[in-house]
């Protein structure tokens, strides 16, 4: 039998702070984005905290595709 170690497994929700640094943008601007419906959230509990769905967030990035 085959043993398999996982070294890294991709995250599927990311925090707040996560798709700033991912997205390499402030606080203010993804609140914004958030406020404008451009980009979709998750409130589990009604309130804080906010978790982004990491394919969503790839998704509004390759909507700004430039040719």
């Amino acid at each position: 039998m085959a043993t398999v170690i996982v070294t890294e497994v991709e995250k599927i929700w990311l925090s707040t702070n996560e798709v700033i640094k991912y997205l390499s943008i402030g606080k203010d601007y993804l609140d914004r984005l958030r406020e404008e419906g451009k980009i979709p959230y998750y409130k589990p509990t009604g309130k804080k905290p906010i978790f982004y769905k990491k394919s969503e967030i790839d998704r509004f990035i390759a909507k700004g595709k430039v040719i």
